[in-house]
């Protein structure tokens, strides 16, 4: 296989989260996504203007992404990825969690990992158990993280020993 053959993860993720933008729209918002270090992708939204920006997926390009040949038919990846939306300062937890987890990081996460498990491009042998660790970040990006520059919630993903096929 040469690497030309190869298709980049951040690709299929991609295609992965536009079947997640065709099933999920609630009132006209379909999730938006972005792949990249969280500088540059903090960047990316200040310059680009992007009004529209949330809900947003990211893909992490960080220390923790790490994506192994497996043979010619095959490579494996280690990711994190991040759904966040706006929230409001003055909200308390739980009008966060009402507003923003149960009507829509939830339900984003929730078709994100069955377009994951029933991809086209990742082998279904990669499949079996598929557990993803979840964690929550209320108060995201108005924490002292500061990820990004807006008020935000997110659900923080961690995927390991995902097989991706190569043939796609």
């Amino acid at each position: 296989m040469t690497v030309a053959n190869k298709r980049i993860f951040p690709d299929v993720f991609g295609d992965i989260v536009a079947n997640v933008r065709a099933d999920y729209d609630v009132e006209n918002l379909t999730p938006y996504y972005l792949f990249g270090q969280s500088l540059a992708i903090k960047n990316e939204i200040i310059e680009k203007k992007l009004i529209a920006r949330y809900p947003l997926i990211i893909l992490g390009i960080n220390g923790d992404y790490v994506e192994t040949d497996i043979n010619s038919r095959q490579y494996e990846v280690f990711f994190n990825c991040w759904i966040v939306d706006e929230t409001k300062k003055e909200w308390y937890t739980s009008d966060r969690f009402e507003q923003v987890y149960t009507t829509v990081l939830f339900p984003i996460y929730e078709l994100l990992k069955e377009k994951i498990q029933f991809s086209e491009y990742v082998d279904s042998f990669g499949i079996q158990g598929f557990q993803p660790q979840v964690r929550l970040f209320p108060y995201w990006g108005s924490s002292n993280e500061q990820v990004l520059v807006d008020p935000l919630d997110a659900i923080g993903i961690k995927i390991n020993n995902l097989l991706i096929k190569n043939n796609c």
